[in-house]
């Protein structure tokens, strides 16, 4: 939704940060908030979830291999409106 031109990113707030890893992988996860505008409305949402990032040891650092975004269910606030 937010590579829609229709729509304006307010913020984006992470919390719970964890990262874990051994030999030469980790994951990264930590729970977001994505405030957002619908630019033709002004309507607010808020977006909440969890994303995780993979990682790799490579030479010379570590390469991100995979993304993900699961966000909270509905009943707890996904693209509420503020």
């Amino acid at each position: 939704m937010l590579a829609d031109a229709g729509v304006r990113l307010l913020s984006i707030q992470t919390s719970n940060l964890a990262v874990r890893g051994a030999k030469g992988k980790a994951t990264k996860t930590c729970r977001y908030a994505t405030a957002f505008e619908r630019t033709e409305t002004g309507v607010r949402y808020m977006a909440r979830g969890v994303h995780t990032w993979t990682l790799e040891k490579q030479a010379p650092g570590w390469r991100v291999s995979s993304v993900s975004w699961r966000p909270d269910p509905p009943e707890r606030g996904r693209r509420r409106k503020l």
